[in-house]
């Protein structure tokens, strides 16, 4: 029989105020459902997927839930350090992009990983936090040192801006799609 979460074992657990709670053995939507709860009371979670695939189906169910909630998932590379093939850029991208948003202590309700990804090193928040830029409107940008922090750190330079983790300079123009962006955005450069 169908048990609305709130009444149930774990709605009562939720409710009580505790540093730490965990839930397991749950499947299906049932994830996403327990965060719902969480978000009600304000709290967050680290939601520990059985492996990469599983992340993004479970990331998902959690957006679909929890309207408005901000929902980070973590894909780690099990791909062996040794292995003679390149890593998927796109997903190093997407890595970088979730602990550029932690390093930084940016809001997040729900963060989602892999099992796995808790066994594996990644890039301490320090060296995160020091390759990160942030610009702002009616901010000094000295346009070719701006470009050279992107290319350090890992952005390809390109005629055209059409993939995440790319930029293009142009006169005043600087097109750059960081990996954590849906699309790309346009500074303009006024002044000398």
């Amino acid at each position: 029989a169908y048990v609305e979460i709130s009444e149930s074992k774990v709605g009562r657990a939720i409710r009580t105020p505790r540093a730490l709670l965990a839930v397991n053995g749950c499947f299906g939507s049932g994830p996403a459902l327990v965060c719902r709860e969480l978000l009600a009371l304000g709290r967050r979670a680290v939601v520990i997927a059985e492996d990469g695939d599983t992340v993004e189906r479970v990331a998902g169910d959690i957006r679909y839930f929890c309207k408005g909630a901000t929902v980070l998932s973590f894909v780690h590379n099990d791909q062996s350090p040794y292995a003679e093939q390149s890593p998927d850029r796109r997903a190093a991208q997407l890595r970088l992009a979730t602990l550029s948003h932690l390093a930084r202590g940016l809001h997040y309700d729900f963060l989602v990983l892999p099992a796995g990804a808790l066994a594996r090193r990644v890039v301490p928040h320090e060296v995160v936090s020091e390759h990160g830029e942030l610009v702002l409107v009616d901010q000094d940008l000295d346009r070719d040192a701006f470009t050279g922090r992107l290319s350090a750190a890992g952005y390809a330079r390109t005629g055209l801006v059409e993939d995440p983790g790319t930029f293009s300079a142009r006169g005043s123009l600087v097109d750059v799609w960081s990996p954590a962006a849906a699309r790309p955005v346009r500074i303009e450069l006024l002044g000398d």
